[in-house]
C-alpha cells in the first residue's frame, strides 16, 4: 500500500510540474530570442562598427591625396603620388623617373604627407662635419718602440 501511494504522489507531482510549464510557455518565446538579439548587438559592436569605421576612415585618407605624398599601394610597394590622374587612379613614382597608375583604392597608407626634399647644398658640410669629428675621435696609434 505505501509504494501504492508513492506512486501516485509521484504521478500527482510529476502532473503538477508538466501543467506548471504549460501554463509558463506562452512567454517563453520572446525569452527564448532574447540570447540571439544579445548576440547580434555584441557583434554589431565587436565587428560591424569597428570594420565600417575602418572603411570610412579608408574613403577619406583616399580622398584626401594629392601630389607628393608618400604612400604604400596594397602590395606593399612604397612610393610618392607624382599625379592624380581622375577620380579612381593615381600616378605612384616607385623610384626615379619609373611611375606606375594604381587604383586610388590600393593605396593602403600615407607614410607622410610630403615627400623628403632632395638633397640640398647645405647637407654636404654637415657630412663633413661630421667625418672630421669622427677622425678626431678616432685613437691615436702610439709609435712602436725600437730596442
Amino acid at each position: 500500500m505505501l509504494t501504492r501511494t508513492l506512486i501516485l504522489t509521484l504521478a500527482l507531482f510529476g502532473f503538477i510540474s508538466t501543467a506548471n510549464a504549460q501554463a509558463f510557455g506562452g512567454a517563453g518565446g520572446i525569452t527564448n530570442f532574447l540570447p540571439i538579439i544579445a548576440i547580434f548587438a555584441i557583434m554589431y559592436f565587436f565587428m560591424f562598427r569597428p570594420q565600417s569605421k575602418k572603411a570610412k576612415e579608408h574613403r577619406e585618407m583616399v580622398a584626401a591625396l594629392k601630389r607628393g605624398d608618400r604612400v604604400v599601394v596594397a602590395n606593399g610597394i612604397l612610393g610618392v603620388v607624382s599625379k592624380i590622374i581622375d577620380d579612381a587612379e593615381v600616378a605612384v613614382e616607385i623610384a626615379s623617373g619609373v611611375e606606375i597608375k594604381v587604383v586610388r583604392q590600393s593605396v593602403s597608407q600615407v607614410v607622410s604627407k610630403k615627400a623628403p626634399a632632395e638633397k640640398k647644398a647645405s647637407d654636404k658640410p654637415a657630412v663633413k662635419k661630421t667625418a672630421a669629428l669622427k677622425k678626431k675621435a678616432a685613437p691615436k696609434k702610439k709609435p712602436a718602440i725600437k730596442k
